[in-house]
């Protein structure tokens, strides 16, 4: 099963060279980064908010310039129509930000340049009988826009990335690629056209959040055992931090569990369990997909919108 949709997260995760240009503008940090994939240079901007919380809407705004200025330097075509995709089954709402973008976007089409934005909702393969990519195929070769924008809901390795962090890529998108359901790709060598996807992890497996838990625990114990020597341990700021520390000191009470690597031991809990393992989301994920949706709608009026009348 492929880790994460997010390319960050996967690139953290390996020791392959990938240089990431990090900007830091207060709580959101913007992280750019290229890939060679055969004969281009796919790019990746990652905007996060480590501490967003849904009813922060000062934070929402200051996402939406982010955003806004990103999706600008990626959409280099200045000319021809849009096709606006949204991804994913609006019947599930953690995957139901895509549907949600275009249901949105339908009731603002007044505002939008109706010639030249072209909106799609596909639907997932189980709904409509067709692969998504075969579906959009079919309206590009028809309406024959200069870029596809998709948008979809997407799978974090990381519990504390959900809902709290965007990914644009000029490199296409897989549907279903971070839950074992893995479709043909929306991308310029399917499609004929560029293909810039955005996302928000909305998901996280069970498997990476009780992995992420225990080295929490470790950490935590670790941090204490550090802090005992204070006038007062439980004062420490060290003891409620959670580092990546070497926890092999811990041996003498956890035994072999704390000189296991990272992966090492999420692939005993792995096996532990029978090999078996669940998609989990947050339990306010209804109010979260409506608040990205109606930052992504906003940024799409601004990037799109019809010039004012002189």
């Amino acid at each position: 099963m492929r880790p994460s949709d997010l390319e960050l997260e996967i690139v953290e995760a390996t020791t392959a060279s990938h240089p990431i240009m990090q900007e830091k503008h207060g709580e959101i940090q913007v992280s750019t980064f290229a890939k060679k994939n055969k004969d281009q240079m796919d790019q990746f901007v990652s905007i996060e908010h480590a501490d967003l919380v849904v009813e922060d809407l000062t934070a929402f705004e200051e996402l939406a310039g982010h955003i806004t200025s990103e999706l600008k330097k990626l959409l280099t075509i200045s000319k021809g129509k849009i096709c606006i995709v949204g991804l994913g089954n609006h019947w599930m709402t953690a995957d139901a930000l895509g549907p949600r973008i275009i249901q949105k976007l339908q009731q603002q089409y007044t505002f939008l340049q109706q010639e030249r934005v072209i909106l799609l909702q596909p639907g997932v393969s189980l709904q409509s009988g067709m692969e998504t990519t075969h579906y959009v195929k079919a309206i590009v070769e028809s309406m024959k826009p200069s870029v596809v924008l998709a948008f979809d809901s997407l799978r974090a390795a990381t519990q504390s990335r959900l809902c709290r962090f965007v990914q644009m890529t000029n490199a296409g998108i897989q549907p279903g690629s971070g839950i074992l359901s893995k479709r043909q790709e929306l991308h310029f060598r399917t499609l004929g056209v560029p293909v810039i996807a955005i996302g928000v992890p909305t998901v996280v497996s069970t498997l990476d959040v009780t992995h992420q838990q225990l080295d929490y625990a470790l950490q935590h114990f670790l941090n204490r055992l550090e802090a005992k020597g204070t006038k007062n341990p439980l004062a420490s700021v060290a003891y409620w931090q959670a580092e990546d520390k070497d926890l092999s000191s811990l041996a003498h009470v956890f035994g072999e569990w704390a000189r296991m690597s990272t992966e090492e031991r999420k692939q005993f809990i792995f096996e532990n369990a029978g090999h078996t393992d669940r998609i989990v989301t947050p339990t306010n994920i209804h109010e979260w997909i409506e608040r990205w949706s109606d930052l992504f709608v906003s940024v799409l009026l601004d990037v799109l919108a019809q010039p004012a009348p002189s």
